[in-house]
């Protein structure tokens, strides 16, 4: 029992330092990194000792002008713009390196290259995060008093999103920590770490799905035990498709794309729909996403003719194509066809079409008008027009006969 005790204070006082060093981590970061930091102050403005720095401000979107050294953010609601550009350990001082947040929420980091520092991205007590679009790689640098290398840490944060970002050759992925929840990581490409691609700890309720994982151990439950079981119980699909496993050995008998058995994490976690290849963005979207439809004409206008014209431009390669008027049942649309016959009267008009994924999309209704003059003709009208026409022809040949006949006259 005594053995059992000093087990767990020890346990405690590991965990407190390690919570009091990531509290305090923001600060003894910026002071150690002042000479090439940013911090984006809690009412917005740019601090740096820099003269140059390559930040600019419009309003709550800041975007990057130039490479940069660290960037630690106090504000909230704000969307910061990497363009491109490149954070990096630009000297001993820059050791941190990255992104930092701290006590903010709603605050979107997108398209940044961050690179060869000790993480690329940490917050701490945030919610509604967005991280998008960014490549971390090299994050592997030591840094002080145990703390863990990774290209992203979440620690005590929750209901966050990280997507489209590319972690490659990282010591760790990412790091969830501190009962962060909530989280959702979805097409994240999490390659080659030395350690992990993703590491838990105590961090359950989040939601993996079509992200890759090729690694050398691609999840790692820290806080898992024989007796306990898992101490981090999270998401591992939509239910519909999980992620790519690069060790996953399971086959596709009806060659859907989904594996037929589950990926095992640990017997608490388990993705029920892997994927047997990797997760592709643009093919997924291509696979998912209706076509979409630009009606030309006819347009909301007056038609003085019931030919009306018809023209539309379709964003993908389709399989069926058509038309409904005034809501009527779908047309189908064959050949070259240019107009359409309407009868006069207001009409509206929908274009549909299929594409190879079975996905239908639908182009605005336009409303419009046929009025075109025309002349209906009943039988006795036509009967009587002839008459006219008839006796008409006769008293001029009549005439003509008179007229010659008096010209003869001696």
């Amino acid at each position: 029992m005594t053995k059992f005790r000093k087990i767990v204070s020890s346990s405690i006082t590991i965990v407190t330092m390690l919570s009091l060093v990531i509290t305090i981590m923001p600060i003894i970061q910026f002071a150690a990194a002042q000479s090439t930091a940013i911090q984006i102050d809690s009412d917005g403005a740019i601090n740096s000792s820099s003269s140059d720095v390559p930040l600019q401000r419009d309003g709550d979107n800041y975007r990057l002008t130039g490479d940069s050294g660290p960037i630690f953010v106090k504000k909230s609601n704000i969307i910061i713009d990497g363009m491109g550009y490149t954070i990096e350990r630009r000297n001993a001082n820059d050791v941190y390196g990255g992104i930092v947040l701290s006590e903010v929420q709603n605050v979107t980091i997108k398209n940044f290259s961050i690179k060869s520092t000790s993480f690329g991205v940490s917050m701490r007590y945030c919610s509604n995060i967005t991280i998008a679009n960014n490549t971390i790689s090299g994050v592997w640098h030591p840094i002080p008093m145990a703390q863990l290398p990774a290209a992203i840490k979440i620690d005590s944060s929750n209901y966050n999103t990280i997507t489209d970002n590319r972690l490659e050759d990282n010591n760790v992925g990412m790091l969830l920590w501190g009962d962060s929840k909530g989280n959702l990581i979805v097409g994240n490409s999490i390659l080659r770490s030395v350690l992990d691609g993703i590491r838990l700890y105590e961090a359950s309720g989040n939601t993996f799905y079509h992200n890759n994982f090729d690694n050398s151990k691609n999840v790692d439950d820290i806080g898992w035990d024989s007796g306990r079981g898992a101490r981090s119980v999270n998401i591992w699909d939509n239910s519909e498709e999980g992620n790519f496993w690069s060790n996953y050995n399971g086959s596709d008998a009806n060659g859907d794309g989904i594996g037929d058995t589950g990926y095992q994490i640990n017997l608490q976690n388990v993705d029920d729909f892997p994927l047997m290849e990797p997760f592709n963005r643009t093919y997924y979207l291509l696979k998912t996403t209706p076509p979409k439809i630009s009606l030309v004409s006819p347009i909301s206008q007056v038609y003085n003719q019931t030919d009306v014209p018809l023209t539309f431009i379709v964003d993908k390669t389709i399989n069926w194509v058509g038309y409904s008027v005034n809501n009527g049942a779908n047309i189908t649309i064959n050949g070259n066809l240019t107009s359409i016959q309407l009868p006069q009267g207001t009409h509206n008009l929908t274009i549909y079409a299929t594409d190879d994924f079975g996905n239908t999309g639908a182009s605005k209704a336009v409303t419009f008008t046929v009025n075109a003059e025309t002349v209906t003709f009943s039988p006795a009208l036509a009967v009587s027009i002839f008459a006219v026409s008839a006796g008409a022809v006769v008293c001029f040949i009549v005439l003509l006969y008179l007229r010659k006949r008096r010209n003869q006259k001696p």
